[in-house]
């Protein structure tokens, strides 16, 4: 009995080893073939080794391996197919909502359709603000900015999602805009109320395994867009519905792909297709440099139609933008889209360079907020991560630190924060970690923050704290005054 006993854990422990092996074995000999990432990531390359830039090597390969390692996908695959059809869950809850009928929705839409994350009012001011900006500056410039709200698809078909979700208000932060556009004229564009009004046509608008509108539910977005916008540009009309074919075709749904639910939930995909061939075509591109997770593809899309009245446009787009492509090169001489990766802020060197008569911004519902996201959080990490991959940027650094007698990481600091006010110095948004950053970063703060220190006998972090906060206050009341 020991006997057995002993084999079977000699054969537990070999078991248990060869597994933890094999990735790292299949990665040399590649004899287990690798499935497709379903993430839909930009494939992130292996970074290059060098003695100068040793420092930062370990961390960039570890994160590198983390993503990448042999059988990655083919485990996520066999886990996620397993608890998807034995329970009918969701086995990436974080990222995939199961609902009825076969429908799968994005958990990233909930806080969006619950209606649980509205402005604040101290937040509609600043949106208000920072939306009129964009407007003025956009005139200055002899150039129209819109904004067109797409609708998440749980606020287009939500008797589809399970009992759970449960929706909590009817005002959402759609409704929000809506009525700050009403009340202050800022070029909103609400593809919603046409969503809906066509929503209970032969054809649904939302693919059921896909977080995105399909081609129908685009067209009708589009003659919404197109219907605002003539009223500057009276040269342009849509097309009508009856100038398409409507077509089925099989695709994969993004959301149902995640967890690998597609074979279970076949699904055609309807595609509209102009009856008339078309003359545009595509464009020369300026060949922008490709941000990280970034297609380069995808991140600049160019158009061009010589019957098309002679005006250009610009579409700061994000992955809804694609259905819109095939309606919006008939009427304009030259169409630019441009990723906006996510961010929705206003480019202007980019606009500068296109120079175009008009500027769309498409965004989507649940993204709203992003419009709050002040630049200091994102453009300081940004210019900061941008130092420290750049061999030659990093080089530099390393000369100013040594002649300022500083830490390469403090001199980094520094320069990301002479880099973003040299940025934004015409329209500085900041918040009250904006704050904290500077008192933990400049030395010229030094002396106020020991001041506190002793004299209310605070450590140096409520220190930080009480100045960062004291200026953000000062900062909110001039700028209400």
């Amino acid at each position: 009995m020991k006997s057995y006993i002993k084999i079977l854990r000699i054969i537990i422990t070999v078991f248990f080893i060869g597994f933890i092996l094999l990735p790292l074995l299949n990665g040399f000999f590649k004899v287990i073939p690798e499935f497709e990432d379903n993430e839909n990531r930009a494939k992130q390359k292996s970074p290059k080794f060098s003695l100068s830039t040793i420092d930062r090597y370990s961390h960039q390969f570890e994160d590198y391996f983390t993503n990448n390692f042999s059988l990655r996908n083919n485990f996520i695959h066999i886990l996620h197919r397993f608890e998807y059809h034995f329970f009918r869950v969701s086995p990436a809850p974080e990222k995939v909502i199961v609902g009825k009928d076969g429908w799968f929705y994005a958990k990233k839409s909930v806080s969006a359709y619950k209606g649980d994350n509205l402005f604040s009012e101290y937040e509609l001011h600043i949106l208000i603000d920072e939306l009129k900006a964009r407007i003025n500056w956009a005139d200055e410039h002899g150039i129209k900015y819109y904004i067109a709200i797409v609708p998440n698809k749980m606020n287009v078909y939500p008797e589809y999602l399970p009992n759970n979700i449960i929706n909590i208000s009817k005002f959402k932060m759609y409704d929000q805009l809506i009525e700050l556009n009403e009340q202050y004229n800022l070029n909103i564009i609400d593809i919603r109320k046409n969503i809906l009004s066509h929503k209970n046509d032969q054809h649904i608008l939302y693919q059921k395994t896909d977080d995105h509108w399909n081609s129908l539910g685009a067209f009708w977005g589009y003659d919404q867009i197109m219907s605002c916008i003539s009223e500057d540009f009276i040269e342009l009309n849509a097309n009508p519905i009856d100038s398409f074919n409507i077509n089925l075709e099989i695709r994969k749904g993004n959301i149902a792909n995640l967890i690998y639910a597609t074979e279970k939930n076949p699904e055609h995909f309807i595609a509209l297709n102009k009856k008339s061939k078309s003359v545009a075509r595509d464009g020369n591109k300026k060949g922008y440099s490709v941000p990280t997770g970034i297609s380069e593809w995808e991140y600049e899309l160019v158009k061009v139609n010589s019957n098309a009245p002679n005006l250009k446009c610009l579409i700061i787009r994000d992955s809804f933008a694609l259905q819109l492509i095939k309606f919006f090169q008939e009427h304009f001489k030259k169409l630019v889209l441009i990723h906006g990766e996510w961010e929705y802020k206003l480019d202007k060197d980019l606009i500068i360079s296109e120079n175009p008569d008009l500027v769309i911004n498409i965004i989507l519902e649940s993204e709203l907020k992003k419009f709050l996201d002040f630049p200091f959080q994102k453009t300081v990490k940004y210019y900061a991560n941008r130092l420290r991959t750049s061999n030659e940027q990093f080089e530099l650094i390393k000369q100013k630190a040594k002649k300022n007698n500083l830490s390469i990481e403090k001199m980094i600091i520094l320069e990301s924060l002479w880099l973003f006010h040299n940025t934004y110095d015409d329209n500085k948004r900041v918040d009250l970690d904006y704050y904290r950053f500077l008192y933990m970063s400049q030395d010229s703060l030094q002396h106020e923050l020991n001041n506190l220190s002793n004299e209310l006998n605070l450590s140096m972090e409520e220190s930080i704290d009480s100045c960062a906060r004291k200026s953000y206050l000062k900062y909110i009341s001039d700028g209400f005054n």
